[in-house]
């Protein structure tokens, strides 16, 4: 599905999801969890964006749109090979097409100060489904779903695994 979406507000997106800054996702680092995020970034830019692969290189800091096309030839096997990026991608998904109908619906508005649980009440409280969500909003209610997530991980990192 081809969104209004730009590969900057892709990559914000997916800088958020995995705590890192978006400038580090540009950089020339190789760490496995930046290159992850990387390539995430290019390949849902490529998948919700209509920009070129030599638009998507320029925007992610590539040197050229050969490296954008490999990182596309060889992605699918990596979401094949590793469920949790798969589930990670299939999330970022998620996040990304509400953005882009919000975007779309022209209900994007940038409000500063955010309260991510005022925002969920809100949402919560609707009786109709028809409660307006700016992109700030959403953005903040991921970092929050994160944020918890990842708290949860660390207070009960054995929670859900099989004893052996």
């Amino acid at each position: 599905m081809k969104t209004a979406l730009t590969v900057r507000i892709i990559v914000g997106i997916v800088a958020d999801y995995y705590d890192i800054k978006p400038a580090v996702i540009f950089s020339g680092r190789t760490t496995l969890a930046i290159v992850r995020a990387r390539h995430a970034a290019i390949w849902l830019a490529d998948k919700y964006t209509t920009y070129t692969k030599t638009m998507i290189a320029r925007h992610t800091g590539e040197r050229n749109h050969t490296t954008v096309c490999t990182a596309l030839r060889k992605f699918p096997a990596k979401l094949e090979a590793d469920p949790d990026l798969a589930c990670e991608v299939f999330e970022l998904g998620q996040i990304i097409e509400k953005a882009a109908l919000a975007l779309e619906t022209r209900r994007v508005k940038l409000k500063p100060d955010i309260d991510a649980h005022a925002v969920a009440l809100r949402i919560v409280a609707s009786q109709w489904n028809e409660t307006t969500v700016s992109l700030e909003e959403v953005r903040t209610l991921a970092h929050a779903l994160l944020a918890a997530r990842k708290s949860a991980e660390t207070e009960h990192p054995m929670e859900g695994q099989d004893d052996e």
